[in-house]
């Protein structure tokens, strides 16, 4: 994971090419199908390419070195990964999840190209104030592959601009994120699943 300490207002970036109005998650390749096979799968999140850009008030004031950032990254994706995981149990009926790579029939990685954090400070002044606080926002990029794993049958999905809020909340940001990715991920399922009813 490599960090970069930037001057960030607004910052949303897509780094799979460009999206149109509402289009959070597109295909970028294969058969879009796979995503609702009624399957187990393997879940898998990816940050060794994740660039993060940060510029909150907060965060500079409370941390003055990036390692004291790193040690705190590792317990923010890892709520939120059970937040995604929760959300798309409780709606998706297809992919059935399961921990054990020998019970899956498929594998899903979801790889992080962006995460970007920033405040918000003039997104909702009045709300701010009242809360003493600093709004939190949490941009993720990246794409989402599916495989069989008994053959080369794969799916590529990329997404961008899927964000996360909270009043002076980091942790909050990144749970209302991925909780957005896999409602994104369930609305995409479900609009190929329609499709074929046609």
């Amino acid at each position: 994971m490599r960090i970069i300490a930037s001057m960030i207002l607004f910052v949303c970036s897509c780094s799979f090419g460009m999206a149109l109005a509402d289009d959070f998650i597109k295909l970028k390749s294969g058969d879009a199908t796979l995503f609702r096979e009624h399957a187990t799968a393997i879940l898998e999140f990816d940050y060794s390419h994740t660039e993060v850009s940060y510029e909150t008030k907060s965060l500079f004031s409370n941390r003055t070195h990036i390692e004291e950032w790193d040690e705190e990254w590792d317990e923010y994706v890892s709520i939120a990964e059970k937040r995604f995981t929760n959300f798309f149990k409780k709606r998706n009926q297809t992919l059935n999840f399961v921990t054990d790579k020998s019970d899956a029939e498929y594998k899903l990685m979801v790889s992080f190209k962006n995460v970007d954090i920033y405040g918000r400070i003039d997104y909702d002044e009045l709300n701010s104030i009242l809360n003493n606080g600093e709004e939190i926002c949490v941009t993720l990029s990246g794409r989402m592959t599916i495989r069989k794993l008994n053959d080369d049958s794969k799916c590529v999905l990329t997404f961008s601009d899927i964000e996360g809020f909270d009043i002076d909340s980091i942790d909050m940001a990144f749970k209302e994120a991925y909780n957005g990715l896999a409602k994104e991920l369930h609305k995409f399922i479900k609009e190929i699943e329609e499709a074929e009813t046609l």
